[in-house]
């Protein structure tokens, strides 16, 4: 019996899971087409029982086929589903695998044994297995488990037993080559199965290299786009910078020309517009300016999540109270935060002001600072009483530009979560459960020192 031992080909099969995975998905086509073969094996094997009946009705035999095309067609209602699946799951395509070869061993079995014509398809099947498993020990099983089986039934013609032949053949068949023919026919089918299986493993290993290639491409083209990025903000951070100075000279002299305009003339009106358009651009440039310091180095230390809170509520009370909202606060923690103080006001600034904005008068806007669970961090949760998030920005809520404010740059969300995954953490957010919006900034606490040894 020939034996080869795949684990010395370096080559064959897959190497990581994650690649593995994705030369599954792409081998689906593969997967389906395996699932409606062994469909097509039903009316094969019920075709097969009728010439049974007719030509050589030994019980046994019949009750063989028939037996495997009910489960055959028990195994392909059941599996209907993954006609169209994009990925089998790995004990479904193994079950898959072993289905179709076991009618497959039930066809040749039953049509000759040695002498069938459907032995010559035992290669192709055993390529397209070794394709699609792609795991050298599983295949190497596979192939112990087709060549064991030609063997056997070539066994059953050399001692001339001829069971597996259909009784109307059994005088004509082993004429045709006697023992010599079966031992030929076993040894170089063993032979063909053992290069489809490695052939087959060599294309499963070409298709997970150039994934692996492509992932690993798709990788350097990212990072070079993040590296021009983080160039382009840098650059537009400073362009931004450098705009404000002459807008501070257009605003001062605005703010001159105006106090000697008479209240309640044209000019005066103009003179109004024209320095809320100037306070509109400053806001504009410090929201871009924001928008390109989260790639800029931070200044972490410990910080009191108490000391942030109440800084931020105190710079927010004048808001509130003017829109006609109460701001509440609730800190429920103790563990120091490992982040930039600037940074993180800069985010909660930004999401107590949105709420603010958004709640009705007689709202509450309500700031809360928990433990995260069992993992090491602190979670800030802003909730209000508005409408909530519109459905039709939610798509798309932390892009630039997203926003529904008539004089909003769509900005300022973006900022916040870029900030938060910069201090390794994350930024959520969604509709309250008992009405308004929720959002919810996630940080980790800072490190407990070792103890000295």
């Amino acid at each position: 019996m020939l034996m080869i031992d795949l684990r010395a080909i370096t080559a064959l099969g897959s190497r990581d899971d994650a690649i593995g995975g994705l030369a599954d998905r792409e081998l689906s086509p593969l997967f389906r087409f395996m699932l409606r073969a062994r469909l097509t094996a039903v009316p094969l094997l019920l075709l097969l029982a009728g010439l049974l009946l007719a030509y050589d009705p030994r019980p046994w035999k019949v009750a063989l086929v028939l037996g495997g095309a009910g489960v055959m067609v028990a195994l392909g209602i059941r599996d209907r589903h993954h006609l169209h699946t994009t990925r089998l799951p790995p004990r479904r395509a193994i079950e898959l695998l072993g289905s179709v070869m076991i009618a497959h061993a039930i066809l040749i079995a039953l049509s000759g044994g040695i002498h069938s014509p459907f032995v010559v398809v035992l290669p192709v099947v055993m390529l397209l297995s070794a394709i699609a498993v792609g795991r050298r020990r599983m295949v190497g099983t596979m192939l112990g488990l087709a060549v064991a089986f030609v063997w056997l039934v070539a066994a059953d013609d050399v001692v001339g037993s001829h069971r597996l032949i259909p009784q109307g053949l059994a005088r004509v068949l082993p004429q045709l080559g006697g023992p010599a023919f079966a031992l030929v026919m076993a040894t170089v089918l063993s032979i063909v199965l053992a290069a489809a299986v490695v052939f087959g493993l060599v294309v499963r290993g070409s298709v997970e290299r150039a994934i692996e290639a492509a992932r690993e491409a798709r990788a350097e083209t990212l990072a070079t786009l993040r590296d021009q990025n983080q160039e382009l903000w840098t650059l537009s951070g400073a362009i931004a910078h450098e705009l404000k100075n002459p807008l501070a000279s257009v605003r001062g002299l605005g703010s001159l020309l105006a106090r000697r305009t008479t209240p309640g003339t044209k000019e005066a009106e103009r003179m109004a517009v024209m320095l809320e358009e100037v306070e509109r651009m400053g806001s504009i440039i410090d929201e871009f300016l924001n928008f390109s310091r989260p790639l800029t180095a931070m200044t972490r230390r410990e910080v009191d999540p108490q000391a942030v809170v109440d800084k931020v509520l105190a710079l927010h009370r004048p808001l509130a109270e003017a829109s006609g909202v109460r701001l509440e606060a609730g800190v429920q923690t103790s563990a120091a935060l490992d982040c930039d103080p600037r940074k993180l006001t800069q985010v909660l600034v930004n999401l107590l002001h949105n709420a603010i904005e958004a709640s009705p008068p007689g709202g509450v806007v309500r700031l809360t600072v928990v433990p995260e669970g069992d993992a090491p961090g602190v979670r800030f949760e802003v909730t209000d009483q508005g409408p909530g998030v519109d459905p039709a920005i939610r798509p798309r809520l932390f892009q630039p530009g997203a926003t529904t404010k008539p004089a909003g740059s769509g900005i300022g969300l973006t900022v916040a979560r870029a900030i938060a995954e910069q201090h390794g953490g994350t930024l959520e957010l969604g509709d309250h459960p008992d009405g308004g919006c929720r959002a919810v900034l996630v940080l980790p606490t800072a490190r407990e020192p070792e103890p000295s040894a």
